[in-house]
């Protein structure tokens, strides 16, 4: 078959076609709802994947507030300067709530490599077991 002839052909069974279409569509309606949710949740998924690998970026370009280690973004952490005022814990795992929340949080915060981040817990933890 040309391409001439499947012109021919489309154009003289076009309401056919779009009849049967119709048929299709309402009959698979489960399948086009899920269909959509999937590529919905793909699209998703890599939103939160540039938003991380942004956030890694950015981290990576502040670097430890102590002592200004900067080499490995997974090797940097936020640390909550009152834990009173916490209400999530900020992490690769936090793109999926609200900016304004994650803001919020972050000026509770200072970025803190993994080494200054136990010590600071250890001398937390010290201070309570003087008591």
């Amino acid at each position: 078959m040309t391409a001439e002839s499947k012109r021919k052909y489309h154009a003289k069974h076009k309401e056919q076609q779009k009849e049967l279409s119709k048929i299709w569509r309402e009959n698979n309606k489960e399948y086009i709802k899920n269909y959509r949710h999937e590529r919905y949740i793909k699209v998703e998924k890599r939103k939160i994947e540039m938003i991380r690998k942004n956030f890694a970026f950015e981290k990576m370009k502040i670097g430890c507030a102590i002592c200004g280690y900067n080499k490995c973004a997974r090797a940097l952490d936020f640390h909550h300067i009152d834990t009173s005022k916490k209400i999530l814990p900020i992490n690769a795992n936090t793109v999926t709530h609200s900016w304004k929340i994650v803001q919020q949080e972050l000026k509770n915060c200072i970025l803190i490599c993994r080494n200054c981040h136990a010590e600071i817990h250890s001398q937390e933890e010290e201070k309570c077991m003087e008591i």
